[in-house]
């Protein structure tokens, strides 16, 4: 299966996307910087955002969103 993850650089993507590719399923990281996309080398990396992303018209991706406000204004 071929998985999107949003949020793949955070502490729990990382874990996601490692344990997808652990099992075989092909892994798309949405990634902000691919700098500091280092750890999922193995993933495909795709440089954006969830605002500004748009899927290829014939691929079929079960998202996994991750989202963590620590640190932002609070």
């Amino acid at each position: 299966m071929r998985i999107l993850v949003l949020g793949a650089t955070g502490a729990t993507g990382r874990l996601i996307v490692g344990r997808a590719m652990a099992k075989g399923h092909s892994v798309v990281a949405l990634v902000r910087s691919k700098n500091k996309a280092v750890t999922l080398a193995s993933a495909e990396l795709v440089e954006g955002d969830a605002r500004t992303y748009r899927r290829d018209g014939d691929a079929q991706y079960p998202p996994v969103h991750l989202h963590n406000r620590r640190g932002r204004g609070r």
